[in-house]
């Protein structure tokens, strides 16, 4: 049972790159996944009771049931953070990094604070599962981001004024409603 959840999670929709649009879904058939996975570890602390009860000297250690939930649990974190990743990104996009009303709530050193947590756990990730096109996709999403943090963050500092930014939004052809 766990060497066939390994494949599972090792194919499908938790390789497939299409899915970083769509990551709510993959969380889901995980969500079936952790199931399964629960039902492997009871079994598992069942067999270990057992043995205790027959006197069996050395324990058996179900090594597949450890590595199935390893491995579950690497990708519950990919998907987790393709999942936040994608929102968040959508958020920033919205907002407007010069509105300066009450309504704002753009905030560039919180961003800046954002991506660097994104991609630490990016980089975790794409070192504990190595090879996984998912992770390397998302990985490289996260560091396109954090290398325009530098711009970013002078383009939202509240010292600029109406004046600076009349002068600069035409340089870089801005297009924000």
């Amino acid at each position: 049972d766990a060497k066939k959840i390994v494949e599972q999670l090792r194919s499908g929709c938790f390789v497939t790159l299409g899915h970083l649009q769509t990551p709510e879904v993959v969380l889901e058939e995980l969500g079936a996944i952790q199931a399964l996975v629960s039902k492997l570890e009871e079994k598992a602390l069942n067999y270990n009771e057992y043995q205790v009860l027959l006197y069996v000297p050395v324990p058996f250690e179900f090594v597949e049931v450890d590595k199935a939930k390893q491995l579950f649990a690497e990708k519950l974190k990919l998907w987790t953070l393709a999942n936040d990743w994608k929102d968040q990104y959508e958020t920033w996009k919205r907002d407007d990094i010069w509105r300066k009303d009450e309504h704002s709530k753009f905030n560039v050193e919180e961003m800046n604070k954002k991506v660097l947590e994104f991609s630490k756990t990016a980089y975790q990730l794409t070192r504990s599962l190595e090879g996984d096109k998912v992770a390397q996709d998302i990985r490289m999403q996260i560091d396109e981001v954090k290398g325009n943090m530098p711009c970013i963050m002078d383009l939202g500092n509240p010292a600029l004024r109406d004046r600076h930014h009349a002068k600069i939004k035409p340089e870089i052809e801005w297009k924000h409603p």
